[in-house]
C-alpha cells in the first residue's frame, strides 16, 4: 500500500494568488477522492496556511483557503499535516 501511494505522489507548483484557483481547491475538496489526491502534494497543506496568512483581509479567497484546509482535514493525512505545522481550521476560523 506504501509503494501505491508513493506511485501517486505528485508536487504543485507555488499557488498563485488566483481566487479561481484558490475557488477550485475549495471545491474538489468536497470530493473524498479529490482531497485524496490533493494530500498526495508533498507541502501542500503548508502552502495554503502560509498563502492563507498572506491574505490581510477577510477577503473571497481567503475564505476558499480556509474552507480548503477545513475540508482536507477531513483526512487522517490532512489532520497529521496540520497538527504538525501547529494549526487547526477549526480552531482559527476567518476573523
Amino acid at each position: 500500500m506504501a509503494q501505491q501511494n508513493k506511485c501517486h505522489q505528485h508536487t504543485l507548483p507555488l499557488l498563485p494568488h488566483s481566487p479561481t484557483l484558490q475557488r477550485l481547491l475549495n471545491c474538489l475538496g468536497s470530493l473524498s477522492r479529490a482531497r485524496a489526491y490533493l494530500l498526495a502534494s508533498d507541502g501542500l497543506v503548508r502552502r495554503l496556511f502560509q498563502r492563507l496568512q498572506s491574505e490581510a483581509d477577510d477577503t473571497p479567497a481567503r475564505r476558499h483557503l480556509l474552507g480548503a484546509l477545513q475540508k482536507l482535514s477531513l483526512k487522517r493525512r490532512g489532520q497529521v499535516e496540520m497538527i504538525s505545522i501547529g494549526e487547526r481550521p477549526a480552531e482559527r476560523g476567518v476573523e
